[in-house]
């Protein structure tokens, strides 16, 4: 019995050791890179910060540990291609509205396909709202605080740097 438990204890003292090194170290959340053409593309269609890209490249400022990593990593992987679809659809229907304002459509058309990017834009912020809390809720306040305060402003700094023309 007394073996048993002393290596349950050392094996429980090893594994939270290597769950410690690990975060220490960094490397488990899942990087995003991103382009300026997506930069753009986010600009473009939402107005809200982005701040799944932020928190996923700042693992090491903000001091995620491997659980958080994971379930950052997670809602990466299940959300966000249904965030970038939306956006691929809006600047689509942009572009195919430009078009048939070009080739005469009338007001009535041209109102009705405002109206459906109106709604998918709607849905993109409803979305981006619940990334936020769902953010918000896997930060420590201290993590979130120094998120919101000076991870996401510099990224954003970063982001219009390389994308908007200069003064």
């Amino acid at each position: 019995m007394r073996k048993l438990l002393i290596a349950t204890l050392f094996g429980a003292s090893f594994v939270m050791t290597a769950q410690g090194a690990a975060a220490a170290e960094g490397g488990v959340c899942q990087t995003v890179k991103p382009n300026p053409t997506t930069i753009i593309e986010n600009f473009h269609a939402n107005y809200l910060p982005n701040l799944l890209p932020a928190v996923l490249n700042s693992e090491k400022a903000l001091n995620l540990s491997a659980e958080q990593c994971q379930k950052f990593n997670k809602f990466k992987t299940e959300k966000a291609p249904n965030g970038k679809k939306l956006i691929a659809k809006i600047i689509k229907m942009e572009g195919e509205s430009r078009q048939m304002a070009l080739e005469g459509a009338d007001l009535k058309t041209i109102q009705a396909r405002n109206e459906e990017i109106a709604a998918l834009r709607a849905k993109l912020v409803t979305g981006k709202m619940k990334c936020h809390q769902f953010v918000k809720s896997v930060l420590t306040p201290e993590q979130y605080s120094k998120l919101i305060k000076e991870v996401y402003p510099a990224m954003r700094a970063k982001a219009e740097e390389l994308v908007l023309p200069k003064p």
